[in-house]
């Protein structure tokens, strides 16, 4: 079972949950309050030296930082991301949401406090 270290108001650990969630995998949630430095501990940055969320336990030690590579690690193969499925085109689908889409989105969500469990902007 995975340990998937994350934040609650985190876009980027947002989802990573919903595709464990749409993958039906288990995994176990560890909440991390990077308001309160909680990713910024020892015991967090001997297991993620950048200390940000999420960060994923894959097996014992092991573990796989940025939302998107664990995306990519926990979907490859699946529906979510078939092995048919340019990678190309998911690179440039993620490039896309760094360009305009998360820059517009983050300030409205951490300014306002709306739920990370909100799939859009408003």
């Amino acid at each position: 079972m995975y340990k998937l270290y994350s934040m609650q108001r985190s876009g980027n650990s947002y989802k990573v949950r919903l595709a464990l969630a749409l993958l039906n995998a288990p995994y176990r949630a560890i909440e991390i309050d990077i308001l309160r430095g909680e990713s910024r501990t020892p015991d967090f940055l001997a297991m993620n030296p950048s200390g940000q969320v999420p960060l994923l336990e894959v097996a014992e030690g092991r573990y796989l930082a940025e939302s998107n590579a664990i995306l990519w690690y926990v979907a490859g193969g699946t529906p979510l991301a078939p092995e048919s499925w340019s990678r190309t085109s998911a690179r440039h689908i993620s490039g896309w949401r760094w360009s305009g889409v998360a820059a517009t989105c983050r300030p409205t969500r951490w300014k306002t406090g709306w739920s990370a469990a909100m799939p859009r902007c408003r």
